[in-house]
């Protein structure tokens, strides 16, 4: 299954909603987001090789990646999609 196939089953599966956890409230600086295994794989190679933790490195990684972004040196590969709808 390709890293498209994926995103589409991660995001066309149906989601509940989830029960609120009683007595924690959530820290509004946490985000979750889908990683496919290949990612995580490559994630706690690096964080073994460097000796740190999850969030020191996704948070290193986003905030060079989000420079180059904003410079203008990295850009997605975006494709337009059309869908056809039925009545």
């Amino acid at each position: 299954m390709g890293r498209e196939d994926r995103l589409n089953e991660a995001l066309s599966a149906p989601s509940a909603p989830r029960p609120k956890r009683a007595g924690r409230k959530r820290d509004a600086n946490i985000e979750t987001y889908y990683s496919s295994p290949e990612i995580r794989s490559r994630m706690a190679r690096l964080r073994e090789e460097w000796g740190v933790g999850k969030s020191e490195l996704t948070r290193w990684l986003l905030e060079r990646a989000l420079g180059l972004v904003e410079k203008g040196k990295l850009k997605p590969p975006i494709e337009t999609i059309t869908r056809a709808k039925l009545d």
